[in-house]
């Protein structure tokens, strides 16, 4: 008997998030599998990454995925949170499971916000009481900040007559740029405040703007700038997704979300059944 090494499992989950990923109308979807991440103290083998760009912000969400006979348990929940605060504020967290979550690791998982998965076959129960059709209405709601822009305190630069006028090049994203005093300590990064205003956000666009009052940005020769407001436009977009699921059709696999109930099948070849 050959040995269960979890590996077709986690690219099965890869293929199947990659799918639903792509009907989210999200940039720059990368979606790999089996890859070695640096975290803040350590490496951390991750089973499959997905990472996503929405308003020239980026995002990061590790999942792990377990091909396993029992159910997971709440230690095997809280190791995985432990790795989660390894990497970067705001990396996100999916744990997905053949056979399910006990109690312990659910109340884990509510509690840190991460989202858990069953990933299996159709078993006789899950078509007690459902239609041979369904019509499914998701409305996604996804973050982007318009006309996101740092200020460089031109009062400063002119008193100090340093000759730059426009944000240093190579960062790929407005958001990387740290934030540090005039004493060179770290105080942020431009993520943590546009989260912070994202937070904020009404449903509605919402004007944000933070002043800085001591607050210097590197640039690419080691110079500090000093910089005097962060501002833009935040909110959430609504993305309606509608799918047609044809319970007749024959259904390979399906991703039930523990955590809402929701449910997606695919088809004997691991691919999403319906469409918009």
């Amino acid at each position: 008997m050959s040995k269960n090494t979890g590996k077709p499992y986690e690219k099965l989950t890869q293929k199947i998030f990659s799918q639903i990923v792509n009907q989210n109308s999200v940039q720059n979807i990368n979606v790999q599998h089996d890859i070695t991440l640096p975290g803040k103290t350590t490496f951390h083998q991750i089973d499959v990454y997905w990472e996503f760009e929405v308003g020239g912000l980026q995002y990061q969400t590790v999942i792990q995925a377990k091909d396993w006979k029992n159910k997971v348990k709440k230690e095997q929940m809280l190791a995985f949170k432990a790795i989660l605060d390894d990497f970067p504020s705001g990396t996100k967290g999916v744990f997905v499971s053949k056979s399910g979550f006990q109690s312990g690791a659910i109340e884990v998982a509510q509690a840190h916000g991460i989202k858990i998965y069953e990933l299996r076959k159709p078993a006789a129960s899950d078509w007690i009481g459902k239609m041979t059709e369904l019509n499914i209405e998701i409305n996604l709601q996804i973050p982007y900040a318009d006309h996101l822009t740092l200020e460089l305190d031109k009062q400063w630069i002119s008193d100090n007559k340093i000759n730059v006028q426009v944000l240093p090049s190579g960062k790929k994203n407005l958001q990387n740029y740290e934030i540090i005093n005039s004493q060179k300590v770290h105080m942020c990064f431009v993520f943590d405040i546009v989260t912070d205003f994202l937070n904020k956000a009404l449903p509605q666009e919402t004007y944000c703007e933070k002043i800085f009052d001591d607050a210097f940005i590197a640039m690419q020769d080691g110079c500090l700038v000093k910089i005097s407001r962060l501002s833009g436009n935040f909110g959430y977009r609504t993305i309606t997704q509608r799918v047609h699921i044809d319970v007749e059709s024959v259904v390979g696999m399906i991703l039930v979300d523990i955590l809402s109930g929701s449910t997606c099948r695919f088809d004997k070849n691991n691919n999403l059944l319906g469409g918009t």
